[in-house]
């Protein structure tokens, strides 16, 4: 009889413990507020919709007056498949994206852009790279966002003295010391 009423009065705190928590993950009504997060109101962040641009911003547009070869291309040396894929998808949206706005400020120099996918695999980036550095009018690289592929690829950029920009920053050593080998857009 003892066991039957302690399991009774378990069974009863269960279910009410389950319909408080069911309670305590209902959304607020309009206006009003929730009590879900210790009795406190909801924290209103407000999205931005544009930022800024610094006064001394260098802007990839430039003047509008460059001028360069039709062959002028850059490249993307990176993840673009695999499970790291989103990281280098959008290192190479954002280089595509300032092509885009030199290219259309500056009609007499129009940059091209490729992309060498490695997989973020340093058992991979070695072809990538190789082929990258031998294609014609490739004047520079960003890319290589994972250590592992830049210790893998060894001084491969080096030896042909093509500009590369490290786009992961997160280690020293001579991605970060080959200082004479970049250009002013490497930034």
């Amino acid at each position: 009889m003892n066991r039957k009423k302690v399991m009774t009065t378990l069974a009863t705190a269960a279910t009410f413990g389950m319909l408080l928590a069911g309670c305590a993950n209902t959304a607020a009504p309009e206006g009003g507020s929730s009590s879900a997060a210790g009795g406190g109101s909801a924290i209103n962040i407000p999205a931005l919709t544009s930022i800024d641009t610094p006064k001394d911003a260098v802007l990839p547009a430039g003047d509008g007056k460059a001028t360069c070869a039709d062959t002028t291309t850059l490249a993307y040396v990176g993840a673009q498949t695999g499970p790291n894929a989103q990281l280098g998808i959008n290192i190479f949206n954002g280089v595509q994206l300032a092509i885009n706005e030199h290219n259309t400020a500056n009609p007499d120099c129009q940059v091209q852009f490729k992309k060498f996918d490695t997989e973020g695999d340093p058992n991979k980036a070695t072809g990538p790279v190789t082929q990258a550095t031998k294609e014609e009018g490739i004047i520079g690289v960003v890319g290589l966002p994972f250590s592992g592929e830049s210790k893998a690829t060894g001084n491969i950029f080096e030896q042909v003295k093509m500009v590369r920009r490290d786009p992961r920053s997160n280690q020293p050593g001579p991605d970060h010391q080959r200082l004479d080998h970049l250009l002013p857009w490497t930034g």
